[in-house]
Formats: structure tokens, sequence, C-alpha cells
């Protein structure tokens, strides 16, 4: 399993870092390689690019699983409260909406 910050997610995060918002702030290529205000550097190829890292390296694809977070975890009417973190990169409401995680399946050939 490989877990990993959503492709969306790091479309929507402002460059100066922050929580995404409903706006695609850059483009696919753009967040192959974002680099953070603190530092940090992230990659974040493509789906279809993921499918060809993981089978050169020998891996077969089982699934792709973009998550989102039980409602029953978003507060206390099981819905998201407005502002609240889901984590660093995203809100509850915003992870209620959008995937902000992927989990890759996969196993050795």
């Amino acid at each position: 399993m490989f877990l990993t910050n959503s492709v969306l997610a790091a479309l929507c995060v402002p460059d100066e870092g922050g929580v995404a918002g409903d706006h695609l702030l850059r483009g696919p290529d753009d967040v192959a390689r974002v680099r953070w205000p603190d530092g940090g550097i992230e990659h974040h190829p493509a789906h279809g690019d993921w499918i060809g890292v993981l089978r050169d390296s020998g891996f077969v694809v089982d699934a792709l699983h973009e998550l989102r977070p039980a409602p029953s975890t978003l507060g206390p009417e099981l819905g998201p409260e407005p502002g609240r973190e889901y984590y660093e990169i995203v809100t509850a409401e915003w992870a209620s909406r959008w995937p902000a995680e992927d989990l890759w399946v996969a196993h050795r050939s």
C-alpha cells in the first residue's frame, strides 16, 4: 500500500501554504514537484504516471482508493465543521467534498 496526498489537494493548496480552496491554483505539470514555503518538497505524479512507476518497479496495481473521511468523523451533526482542519492542508469541509488522500494498493508481480 502507498498513501499520498491527493493530486487534487496539491492542485488547490496556495503556493504560500495553508489549506486547499475550491479553485485550481496550479496545473498538473506544476505539482510534479512542489516546493513549499517551509522548505519541504513534494512530488505528485498524475495517476497514469503512478501506474507507470509502480509497473516499472515490478508492482501490479490492484486498486486506487481516493479517500474522504467518514461523515461520522467530521462533526457532532455528522457533517463537516466549517473551517476545521482535517489535517494541515485541507479542512474537514474540503475533505468531505473531494479526496484528500490517494491509497494505492499493489502487489509484486
